[in-house]
């Protein structure tokens, strides 16, 4: 008797029973799970409020929303006109969310793509609070901390200043915020960047710190380096930066241990122990020439370059020009002066010593009633010299 191919006839029955479960899986009716599990409440154009202790913490307006069946949380979508409270003063309004979160137990609201108007000035001298817009991917609101969290593409836009941020958390008691990653300031006359950063609210007042990085603008853009560094709301008030600040503006770079900007005078001062180096004719400084500054090996690393020692230094933001005072010494090639004031022209290139000239000559001092040192011709002038000679 023929024998049966046993293979074919197994592989063919499996193949139908896969068959006819695929079919009866496809052809049940569908149930939405997710709604008969998560969802045990749907509403449509609502107005929200959560409360605590009986005092208003949030209020929404939201287009859908709904609640999950441990009910620990009300979901919202497309919310705006939103308002949040701190002891029932208004902290935050115009409050706009693609989606929002508010839990029960935490009490915590949560949000995406986020955009408000938030307090950003304190209660010191009762003066009126000003809010500011600012946006972020994420939001969330800690009512019983009294504290706000941000992060995500932050911008905060107050008139002509623009702020950006990675992270932000406030505290609203306080009226401190604390900004980490990726800082950004921007407003008309200055950019900034910095690695972390503090306001606080009462006194209007940004504190930088770690990796700050500044450009002010005017004829030739000064660039400012530090590891503090103070500034406020009020454009009017000075900034002020401090711990080995490095300052280049075109053919100079300057170190010092403090640098205050003035906007209105358009003016930019140095002081504590100044070192300057300026290049000849039209070349740039380079960023590593102020590093160069702090070397111990600085007069030979720049002997092709013009050094100059001062106690303060005042930068024009419009001119390019430079007024020092306070033991002035300069040093050239071989040729060394000193005095109480130097005066540099950005446009001649060219600095002029008085008061008290003292012009070095092999290894003599000579008294000058001025010394005129040209950068770009690599010379020290004395006009009218005095014939006396003196050993210092």
């Amino acid at each position: 008797m023929e024998q049966t191919p046993w293979k074919p006839i197994l592989f063919a029955a499996i193949a139908s029973f896969i068959m006819l479960v695929l079919v009866l899986f496809f052809s049940q009716p569908k149930h939405d799970t997710s709604r008969r599990v998560e969802k045990i409440l749907e509403f449509d154009a609502s107005s929200i409020v959560g409360r605590s202790e009986g005092k208003k913490v949030w209020e929404f307006s939201a287009v859908t929303g709904w609640v999950g069946n441990n009910r620990d949380a009300t979901n919202l979508k497309d919310v705006k006109k939103g308002l949040f409270y701190k002891d029932g003063e208004l902290l935050i309004k115009d409050f706009t969310a693609h989606e929002v979160a508010a839990y029960k137990k935490s009490k915590n609201v949560e949000a995406k793509t986020a955009n408000a108007l938030i307090v950003i000035t304190g209660k010191k001298g009762k003066k009126k609070r000003k809010f500011s817009r600012i946006s972020a991917d994420f939001f969330k609101y800690n009512p019983d901390n009294k504290s706000s969290f941000l992060s995500g593409n932050i911008k905060l836009v107050d008139k002509k200043t623009t702020l950006r941020s990675d992270f932000i958390e406030i505290d609203h008691d306080k009226g401190i915020s604390t900004l980490n990653g990726n800082i950004r300031i921007k407003r008309k006359d200055i950019n900034l960047t910095c690695d972390k950063m503090r306001y606080i609210a009462d006194y209007e007042e940004i504190i930088a710190q770690n990796n700050i990085n500044a450009t002010i603008d005017g004829k030739e853009k000064t660039n400012i380096k530090a590891g503090y560094l103070k500034m406020y709301i009020d454009e009017k008030k000075d900034i002020t930066a401090s711990g080995e600040v490095e300052a280049i503006q075109g053919k100079k770079a300057a170190i010092a241990k403090k640098v205050v900007y003035n906007k209105n005078k358009k003016q930019i001062e140095l002081s504590g122990k100044v070192k300057t180096v300026i290049e000849k004719g039209r070349a740039l400084i380079k960023p590593e020439t102020a590093q160069n500054l702090k070397n111990n090996k600085i007069k030979e690393i720049l002997k092709e370059k013009t050094l100059q020692d001062s106690d303060i230094l005042i930068l024009s933001t419009i001119s390019g020009d430079y007024t020092a005072f306070g033991n002035i010494i300069v040093i050239q090639k071989n040729k060394e002066a000193k005095a109480e004031q130097a005066d540099y022209s950005d446009k001649y290139e060219t600095i002029t010593l008085s008061g008290n000239v003292y012009l070095k000559e092999k290894e003599r001092w000579v008294k000058c009633q001025k010394v005129i040192v040209s950068v770009k011709g690599k010379a020290l002038e004395a006009v009218g010299r005095v014939e006396a000679e003196f050993k210092l």
